[in-house]
């Protein structure tokens, strides 16, 4: 190991690229979700683009408590 930093300069730099690249595939996924949602409700009437909102909605709310609840669970 080098003194002067023990080689850390190359796996920081590493690390922010691969940082970016996952901000990026986040992205990216964010705009095909949103494309895909659209997409979705333009098929619909409107009522029944509102209910399907409102499910999609209630799903990610029950997942994100399921997740948090499985978290603390493993931090007992």
């Amino acid at each position: 190991m080098k003194k002067e930093g023990h080689g850390c300069e190359k796996a920081d730099e590493a690390l922010d690229e691969h940082s970016r690249h996952m901000a990026d595939v986040i992205e990216e996924g964010d705009r095909l979700r949103m494309k895909t949602l659209k997409a979705i409700v333009n098929l619909l009437e409107p009522v029944q683009a509102v209910e399907y909102l409102t499910a999609a909605k209630k799903m990610r709310f029950c997942v994100q408590q399921w997740g948090e609840k499985r978290d603390q669970q493993h931090k007992q």
